[in-house]
């Protein structure tokens, strides 16, 4: 069961370097960051997750430009989409959700957006095989 996690786990993070560096960097930057709204933590998070958006989409775009990849439309829709969603929804937890415990904040964003990344293969195989036509 080890080697199966290790066979789907490691190719996520690899596939999806950009959106893990972002989930970290908006993790890093709600732990620095102040109560105040114009805080340059905020910005430098919310760059961050652009960043990563747009790298998971060119990635995803070039992946699909090889012919020997095989990849439908919906695939790339699905690695564009889950290679935004994760750090959005990290940098949601960490700057919008009101709790007081910032540490609480950040430990769920970044087990929030990790494990979304973790759990993206299976998405992407239910993705891929939807219409039936891979069983």
């Amino acid at each position: 069961m080890s080697q199966f996690w290790l066979d789907t786990v490691t190719p996520a993070l690899v596939e999806f370097w950009p959106s893990v560096v972002a989930v970290i960097l908006v993790a890093v930057a709600g732990s620095v960051a102040g109560d105040g709204r114009a805080d340059p933590w905020r910005r430098i998070a919310l760059a961050g997750v652009v960043a990563a958006s747009v790298a998971c989409l060119v990635h995803a775009l070039r992946a699909a430009a090889v012919p020997v990849n095989n990849m439908l439309t919906r695939d790339i829709v699905t690695m564009a989409f889950f290679g935004s969603f994760a750090p959005t929804l990290s940098y949601v937890v960490t700057f919008m959700w009101r709790v007081r415990a910032r540490w609480l904040r950040v430990s769920l964003a970044l087990i929030a957006g990790l494990m979304l990344l973790l759990l993206s293969p299976v998405v992407l195989l239910a993705a891929h095989c939807s219409s039936g036509d891979c069983l």
